[in-house]
């Protein structure tokens, strides 16, 4: 059997799985699959905002780092956390070039205050910003020639083959297999395994299983 390949595969369309095709080479044929339509994921019902140091003179990357390890109780990874804040800033200016647009006051990006944060460093847009950051980035994603999407598609196959990726997915009711040598798995969090969440519906861990795996 002919498997088609691709040079990156990446399971999940929230904004993890679409800022990571923004950001790969425009060289490298690219296959995104989604459970559901795009918009159906949690980075879409996420309501607060961005944390980032957008403000040098009132705020520094010290800090943040600070306010991000007292919040996870000291057991986050120093070097996870140093990436995360000091490429936030220049991630948040990049959303804003692919379309994004975050709330502004006199000419500057507003900033709120909230728990866990000592300084005002939560760029929002109104209570929707996850919606309004997906829907930038789709429209961005649409854009390029080198992704495919396939939409309200299950991924019911990922296995190791040496050096290659094979996965065995359904889209459309009909079986289509893939092959790649470098795949992203982007598909959020597990909420939907437990009787009360507000996670999204199609948040059911599968990436996680099949990361085990």
């Amino acid at each position: 059997m002919k498997f088609k390949e691709y040079d990156v595969i990446i399971v999940g369309t929230g904004v993890s799985g679409l800022y990571a095709a923004l950001n790969l080479d425009s060289s490298m044929q690219i296959l995104m699959l989604s459970k559901r339509e795009l918009t159906l994921c949690n980075s879409a019902l996420a309501q607060g905002g961005v944390a980032a140091v957008m403000d040098t003179s009132n705020d520094n990357y010290e800090l943040h780092i600070k306010d991000t390890m007292i919040a996870g109780g000291y057991e986050n990874r120093p070097e996870a956390v140093e990436v995360l804040v000091k490429e936030g800033p220049d991630d948040v200016r990049r959303m804003i070039d692919l379309g994004a647009e975050f709330d502004m006051h006199d000419g500057e990006l507003h900033k709120t205050l909230e728990g866990g944060h000592c300084r005002h460093r939560i760029a929002h847009h109104k209570d929707s910003t996850g919606f309004e950051i997906v829907t930038s980035l789709i429209e961005g994603v649409k854009k390029l020639s080198n992704v495919t999407i396939l939409e309200n598609t299950h991924l019911l196959g990922l296995t190791k083959r040496g050096d290659d990726f094979l996965f065995d997915v359904l889209h459309e009711g009909k079986h289509s297999y893939y092959t790649t040598k470098n795949t992203i798995l982007a598909t959020g969090g597990i909420g939907r395994v437990y009787d009360y969440t507000t996670n999204s519906a199609i948040a059911t861990g599968d990436g996680i299983q099949f990361a085990y795996n």
